[in-house]
């Protein structure tokens, strides 16, 4: 082809449409779940029907992998299910109320902080990669450094059971004060944009806090990040009603504030006390389930005591 044909194509491409993106990614605003699971949750809330936590647990049943959008060149949806069984064994999951273990990697998570220079609202947008990828790849690097800053791979929606009275707008009922319990879900999401994987890819894995990874097989390591992440997630679930306000919370409490944060991103939390010993124990269960040796080796055997002591139904081997 005749080369300057080729400069004209390129130079044919229109300037990146900010107010259409803005508009774009708006459409794709929600709450993180279901809109079916939102409003379920919403009208339990306003009916209350929400219980303690013993009859919750109850009336609960097995914890559900939904598998919407899954990278099967990342994690096969066998890998997945298999992961979850043999390490978080008995009832553990239900006990620590997790409804479903939903896998969504064709959707890129963004949080849009209340400032940002693509003018879009503050909130958390859903979007497919596809659509992601129409506007990313027209942005300029520093915009796509800003974007992908505020990009997230999971969430665990266990801290709706510390929402108070001041900080709940969503149907004006606090349920720290109330006592009672509601089960929630996970959620993964497309894990190639986060500066975790960029690390992993370039082999600075010091650099990004992953030191864990180091004995994992090269080619093994986006996988284990992966599989540590679900860990991590469901772990969220399991501190909030199996440790938080537990007797063995202090416990727990004094082991971190003892060795310190397992983890650079556990690190991150150190000044929101009840955050950063959450992030700490779903941090302590990412290594104890992935990459147990360095675990034992790093200094942090104290804490893979506290969790075979406390929940043996969760496997390192």
């Amino acid at each position: 082809m005749n080369p300057e044909r080729i400069n004209k194509i390129e130079s044919s491409n229109p300037p990146l449409n900010i107010e259409k993106m803005k508009q774009d990614f708006e459409s794709f605003k929600n709450a993180g779940i279901s809109i079916e699971t939102y409003y379920d949750l919403q009208q339990k809330f306003l009916d209350e029907k929400l219980k303690p936590y013993q009859e919750t647990y109850d009336e609960s049943e097995e914890a559900q992998i939904i598998i919407e959008t899954n990278d099967e060149k990342l994690l096969t949806n066998e890998e997945i299910g298999n992961f979850v069984d043999s390490k978080f064994q008995g009832d553990i999951l239900r006990k620590g109320l997790v409804t479903t273990i939903e896998i969504r990697f064709g959707e890129v998570n963004y949080q849009a902080p209340k400032e940002n220079s693509f003018g879009i609202e503050k909130g958390e947008y859903y979007l497919p990669k596809a659509k992601f990828l129409e506007y990313f790849n027209q942005l300029s690097p520093e915009q796509q450094k800003e974007l992908t800053a505020n990009i997230y791979h999971a969430e665990s929606f266990a801290s709706w059971n510390r929402i108070t009275e001041q900080e709940n707008e969503m149907v004006g009922v606090a349920l720290l004060e109330s006592g009672h319990v509601v089960p929630t879900p996970v959620a993964l999401f497309n894990l190639e944009f986060d500066d975790e994987t960029k690390a992993i890819t370039e082999g600075k894995l010091e650099e990004a806090g992953l030191g864990y990874l180091s004995e994992t097989k090269e080619s093994e390591r986006q996988k284990m990040y992966a599989l540590g992440t679900i860990a991590h997630e469901l772990a969220h679930n399991i501190f909030q009603h199996l440790v938080y306000g537990k007797p063995h919370q202090k416990e727990w409490e004094e082991i971190v504030d003892r060795i310190g944060s397992i983890t650079k991103y556990a690190e991150e939390y150190k000044n929101d006390k009840l955050t950063h010993y959450d992030e700490n124990f779903a941090e302590a269960i990412r290594l104890f389930t992935t990459t147990r040796e360095f675990l034992e080796k790093s200094g942090y055997s104290e804490m893979a005591r506290f969790i075979e002591k406390y929940f043996p139904e969760i496997d390192s081997k």
